[in-house]
């Protein structure tokens, strides 16, 4: 019995001396942890130095052209430099696109000072004060946001003259002037010259209706990741600021889907200065226009609906098929349709039902047979050969839909009927066999008359 005592006894102290053995070893184990986390963190916490900021340089590739207004801002994010383009609207205000500024950066009243500097072309610095309005978009898609604006102000005044703001909206295929920084290594930026064009009713955003839209999409102008914040320009007046480019997964999904006949085209999301409330609270705001419905199950509706109006997008070039076709007339009047795939994106010419026997006096000599040609056959067979063309929906440099046509080789329909009936009783049953979207396809029609009119 004392035995059993004292082992267990033994027992018991074993685990509580392992039990503090495994404790001392946590907390000597979770204290470096926290030891290297936190000197990891300072590390990349350290403040970046100020004389980094003062080396920033804005150049004007042509002193009597670029813009005052235009400036170089740069941010400071986690220990890291990003540059953005900036428009000077009032004497201390500056306004850029809120997507080229970290997330944790657009909230309102928000001391900027140390996160945000503005770099002018005179050689002066100086640093943001305090962000006064901020879009702080939660979709993804930019097609989908209201707006992409931040606005602040800056510690001091500077003696520039500003931009104006437009009202005006943006208007379809109207090419505007947009001002882009290019950045250097050793922290000197140039400001280059461009044009964009303004694209309505695209794939990309068919929200973007009207000029007064507040999302656009433009094209035919080299932006990029570094040139967020370019203004847009009509003279003077801010029209609109460059937000983000074109989805990877769009790009991939077009070239996939073969629906752009451009190569290498670039297309960018702006955002329109006439539907912002902060920048036109003096003026008249047109909210109408400027807040559409907006979700992505009708964005993703909208996008189908536009490729899918095929009997609008391929009306001009169906007619003008259908009248140049010069079809064999010996036995039927033929019905030329155009049948549209489940998807609606694409259109093939087929023989649709006849209009009528024509003239079967004239033919009905080769299915005579017997004495004195008194017998006439009850079935014929016969082969119609008409060249193929097939209509696919596209979209052209601005991303919008259009006909194109695909003409291949001739593609033969087989017509089954019966002579007789054609003949004495002036109707008959017209079987057509052929292909129609890779697949075989027959269709019967009945009662076919020699009715042409």
């Amino acid at each position: 019995m004392e035995k059993n005592l004292y082992i267990q006894r033994m027992t018991r102290e074993f685990i509580a001396l392992l039990l503090m053995g495994l404790l001392v070893s946590c907390g000597k184990k979770t204290e470096n942890i926290a030891r290297d986390k936190s000197s990891r963190q300072e590390r990349s916490e350290a403040p970046i130095s100020r004389e980094i900021i003062k080396q920033q340089k804005l150049i004007c590739h042509d002193a009597n052209k670029c813009p005052e207004f235009l400036t170089k801002l740069v941010i400071i994010d986690r220990n890291q430099l990003k540059y953005c383009a900036g428009t000077l609207i009032a004497g201390n205000k500056i306004v850029t696109s809120a997507s080229c500024l970290p997330r944790r950066f657009r909230i309102p009243h928000l001391n900027c000072s140390d996160l945000i500097s503005a770099v002018f072309t005179d050689g002066s610095i100086v640093r943001c004060n305090k962000i006064l309005h901020s879009d702080n978009n939660l979709y993804k898609e930019p097609a989908l946001w209201r707006n992409d604006f931040v606005v602040f102000d800056l510690k001091k005044q500077v003696d520039i003259e500003p931009a104006r703001i437009s009202t005006q909206g943006l208007k379809d295929e109207f090419d505007y002037t947009s001002w882009k920084l290019v950045h250097g290594d050793d922290g000197e930026s140039k400001i280059l010259k461009d044009r964009c064009t303004i694209s309505h009713k695209n794939y990309l955003n068919p929200f973007a209706s009207s000029d007064l839209s507040p999302m656009h999409v433009a094209t035919d102008c080299s932006l990029n990741g570094q040139t967020q914040g370019s203004p847009l320009m009509v003279g003077n007046f801010l029209a609109g600021i460059y937000s983000q480019e074109m989805g990877r997964k769009m790009y991939s999904y077009l070239k996939l889907k073969g629906l752009q006949t451009t190569q290498e085209q670039e297309y960018f999301h702006i955002t329109n200065t006439a539907c912002s409330r902060f920048l036109n609270r003096n003026r008249s705001y047109r909210h109408s226009y400027c807040e559409p419905a907006l979700s992505t199950l009708y964005l993703d509706k909208l996008r189908a609906n536009l490729l899918g109006s095929s009997e609008l997008i391929h009306a001009n070039n169906i007619r003008r098929i259908k009248e140049s076709l010069n079809l064999r007339e010996k036995y039927f009047k033929w019905k030329v349709q155009f049948v549209a795939n489940e998807a609606k994106e694409k259109f093939e010419i087929s023989l649709g039902r006849p209009f009528c026997v024509s003239e079967p006096g004239k033919w009905i000599g080769e299915y005579r047979s017997g004495w004195r040609g008194r017998s006439i056959s009850t079935y014929s067979k016969i082969e119609v050969s008409i060249p193929t063309f097939v209509l696919k929906t596209k979209l052209d440099k601005f991303l919008k839909p259009f006909s194109a046509v695909e003409k291949g080789d001739e593609k033969s329909y087989f017509i089954e009927f019966n002579p007789y009936n054609a003949y004495v009783n002036k109707s008959t049953d017209v079987t057509i066999s052929s292909t129609l979207f890779g697949g075989d396809t027959t269709s019967t029609y009945e009662s076919i008359t020699t009715e042409c009119n």
